[in-house]
């Protein structure tokens, strides 16, 4: 019974790993977009996006914090969550 047991953490930490691998690419991807794309355009795409939520529900928890977010965001609060 022992080496079905290894097997099942052996396949949980391959899951890990290509999770973490995932994490790694995704916030490569967000760098270069950060790099390439400037924090005002980044502002009006998260306000279009959460526009008509907030519309419909002005206490809207997600869509209201991504509005203010968007609202405070530049380079130098970009850095300091890194």
């Amino acid at each position: 019974m022992k080496p079905v047991h290894e097997r099942r953490i052996h396949q949980i930490f391959e899951i890990g790993v290509w999770l973490k691998g995932a994490h790694a690419l995704i916030e490569c991807v967000g760098g270069l977009l950060l790099y390439v794309v400037s924090t005002d355009t980044i502002a009006s795409w998260v306000n279009a996006f959460t526009q008509d939520e907030l519309i419909e529900d002005p206490n809207d928890f997600i869509a209201g914090h991504l509005s203010q977010m968007a609202s405070i965001f530049t380079p130098s609060t970009c850095s300091a969550t890194a």
